[in-house]
């Protein structure tokens, strides 16, 4: 019996029973700014150790990225979030929240999660708090007792009994965070995970465009794979697929070119280790010892995740130059990756520039239990020897693709050139013309007027003409 009644005190449900804890062991607590429609913040206790009969709850870090000028930034590893970095528990009751940093400084926050209605102290900075409400309601959807502490700078903190903090101020970057989900529990929000993305059916059908141009050429391929075969493991996906592909090259300074085409039948694997995704819009913490670190950002449709870089420094404040004309890239010693995933999708996009060669890759279209639900799949005879002139140029960027009301045009062939952009219906008919000054740049067109559906987009300047497609919905 007693056995028993350990196993029940260290399993979750016997962690929640902690009266009033703001976080406890063993719990990942996912939390939203007001307004968010995705999880912003992530907390969870990293480690517990006794300090002079003291328990410390230390948290995870994050990196935080900190303005320098108008185009330059730095990053600072194991920053505390809106909970800080250590949570002290003391013996009259009370816990401090505290952070040490050359960024932050000292920051201290003390509260009496267990005190009664009425209870009043110094909280912080010359700052006093009491507990100014205890009321019956729910949390997630379960019967809990909640208690809102409030400060006298107007600030307001929100804890339950049985499912940690509730609301609070991010002191750092401004707002509300407000739980949305307990992992554990399975209660509201919760990560997602490489099943998500990669879990593919089998049957369907994924186009996809591949581009790169470099210093001695460029080379497009169109690739479409139908899904025969899966075997799922803790470490992997793989997939046997039929793949119908085309490429397009031309050689510099030479400007020869050359147009093959096949049929395969071969194995795709996507490894688990290669897709460790940062599932929110936080920064992840740098390693120790090398400079490296990811940040992502998730939205409603999948995950978004903004760069790599690795720079051999002796510290880890990396000063990194910022391409705000292209969204969520960045760009560190001519060096830079993108990369977009969306939910039973997998890979939606990928880009990597390295000085002057650009690697792309896109999903034009995917085919799912017979319904089209991305973009466009071309018919077969495109991919045969009869179609020698290349239908996709990925020098052209065409984002975002789907599109609702606005869409943006970029190329990445280094030409400053004006240029016509026209949208044709995929009959062939001309529904819109606009005019560019700078190809090079990003550049929105408002489509609003145009009915869902799939559209080619053709952009002249007076020397070229650049090809792509998208899809409105």
């Amino acid at each position: 019996m007693k056995l028993l009644q350990l196993l029940f005190l260290l399993s979750p449900l016997g962690i929640f029973a902690q009266n009033w804890q703001l976080v406890v062991p063993g719990e990942t607590y996912h939390y939203r700014l007001d307004n968010a429609d995705f999880i912003t913040h992530t907390i969870k206790v990293d480690s517990v150790q006794q300090i002079n009969n003291q328990t410390v709850y230390f948290l995870n870090r994050i990196l935080r990225k900190v303005s320098t000028g108008p185009s330059e930034f730095e990053y600072y590893k194991d920053m505390g979030q809106f909970l800080q970095q250590n949570l002290w528990t003391h013996s009259d009751g009370s816990i401090q929240l505290e952070s040490i940093s050359d960024f932050l400084g000292f920051v201290s926050i003390k509260l009496y999660p267990s005190a009664n209605l009425g209870f009043t102290w110094d909280a912080e900075n010359n700052t006093t708090a009491n507990i100014s409400s205890v009321e019956l309601g729910e949390v997630l959807g379960q019967p809990d007792s909640l208690k809102t502490i409030h400060f006298s700078d107007g600030n307001e903190w929100v804890i339950s009994k049985n499912h940690g903090l509730i609301s609070c101020p991010d002191l750092v970057n401004g707002g509300t965070v407000r739980l949305s989900g307990l992992e554990s529990l399975n209660l509201g929000d919760r990560l997602y995970r490489f099943e998500d993305f990669f879990d593919f059916e089998l049957g369907s059908l994924f186009e996809y465009g591949e581009y790169y141009f470099g210093m001695y050429g460029s080379e497009s391929k169109i690739t479409k794979d139908l899904i025969l075969e899966k075997t799922f493991s803790p470490d992997a996906a793989a997939y046997r697929v039929q793949r119908k592909w085309k490429r397009w090259n031309t050689f510099y300074p030479t400007g020869v070119t050359s147009t093959t085409f096949g049929v395969d039948t071969l194995w795709v694997n996507y490894n688990r280790s290669d897709y460790q995704f940062p599932y929110n819009n936080q920064f992840l913490p740098l390693d120790p010892c090398n400079c490296k670190g990811t940040f992502g950002k998730l939205s409603k449709e999948g995950q978004e995740i903004g760069a790599e870089f690795s720079i051999n420094l002796n510290d880890c404040s990396v000063l990194i130059e910022e391409d705000s004309s292209i969204p969520e890239k960045m760009i560190c010693s001519g060096y830079s990756i993108f990369e977009q995933y969306r939910l039973g999708l997998g890979q939606t996009e990928y880009e990597e520039s390295v000085v002057d060669n650009n690697i792309r890759r896109v999903l034009l279209g995917a085919i799912v239990h017979g319904d089209t639900i991305w973009g466009d799949i071309s018919p077969d005879w495109f991919l045969t020897s009869a179609q020698t002139v290349d239908p996709f140029d990925q020098s052209l960027s065409v984002f975002p693709n789907p599109a609702s009301d606005q869409l943006y045009v970029k190329i990445y062939d280094n030409e400053k050139t004006p240029a016509m952009v026209q949208i044709f219906t995929s009959e062939g008919k001309l529904l819109q013309t606009e005019h560019l000054n700078d190809v090079s740049k990003r550049s929105p067109i408002n489509i609003s007027a145009l009915p869902n559906g799939v559209y080619v987009l053709v952009m002249q300047s007076d020397e070229r003409v650049w090809r792509g497609k998208f899809f409105k919905g």
